[in-house]
This record gives structure tokens, sequence and C-alpha cells, in this order.
């Protein structure tokens, strides 16, 4: 289990399962392909911690784990990219999240998912050519709007 200098929480051991290569970097990451994901409350929020720049954190949602569907639809190739079948059991999505003091400004991205292989940890953010899904929603509207079945 490799240990992982974290901006937040110091030194903490990584399961294999958690580690998480880019296949292309993520936007305005043009050098960090490889990331932890760091679970250290229990809920749907984790973080994303580069392996090479400490200072790259940033924190992500599984909307799965927080009992929503934000209906985001990926392609095929997508998905080929980052070496899944397609299986909705073989793909976690993630949704950056911007935090703030004030619960109710914190905000996610719904239209530049990340996409990650649970099988390989292999990932990839994708940019959604969709204007109806917002770059920054509240976040306390996500279950809403997975209730409504919005797109």
């Amino acid at each position: 289990m490799p240990t992982v200098d974290t901006l937040f929480h110091g030194l903490r051991d990584v399961p294999a399962a958690d580690l998480t290569t880019f296949v292309a970097p993520l936007l305005g990451f043009d050098n960090q392909r490889e990331f932890a994901l760091l679970q250290t409350e229990s809920g749907p929020l984790c973080w994303m911690q580069s392996l090479t720049v400490k200072r790259t954190c940033f924190c992500v949602l599984d909307p799965s784990a927080a009992g929503c569907d934000p209906d985001v639809a990926v392609s095929a190739e997508d998905v080929a990219d980052i070496g899944a079948s397609g299986a909705e059991d073989d793909v976690q999505v993630l949704l950056v999240v911007v935090l703030n003091e004030d619960p109710k400004k914190m905000t996610v991205n719904l239209r530049a998912p990340i996409l990650r292989n649970r099988k390989t940890g292999k990932a990839k953010q994708v940019v959604l050519d969709d204007p109806q899904l917002p770059l920054a929603m509240p976040l306390l509207e996500l279950p809403r709007r997975a209730a409504a079945g919005a797109h």
C-alpha cells in the first residue's frame, strides 16, 4: 500500500484500488496524471490528491454515493478511453466540488465530470457539450435536480 503525503491530512496509506491515473490531463493540470482518492470522512465527498504535487488536491463528489443520479450522458468512446466495458458498475462518475465556508455556496461542475474505471483506476475528465449542464450548480440543488430527472 503506497503512502501519500497529502495537503490536508499528512501521510496516508492509500489502497491500490484508490490510485487513479488520468489517460489525458485534467483541465489546468497538464503535468499531473497520478492521483489518489482519499476518503477522510464517511459520506459521498472525497479528496483527489495529486501524487506528484502535494498542493494539488481538490474535493470530488460521487453522486451515486449521495443517492443522486445527475443524468450525465457520456459517450462510448470516453468509456472505452478508460478501458471500461460500459457497464455502470465499471464506471465511477466524480464531480469536482468548489468548496466554500458557507455550504449553501458550494458548487459542483456537471459539465466536466471525471470518469474513473473502478477496476483499473484509469480516469478521464470529459467536457460535455450540453449547455443545460451547469458549470457551477449549487451542491444542495443536486438531489432536487436528480429527483426531477433534469438533463
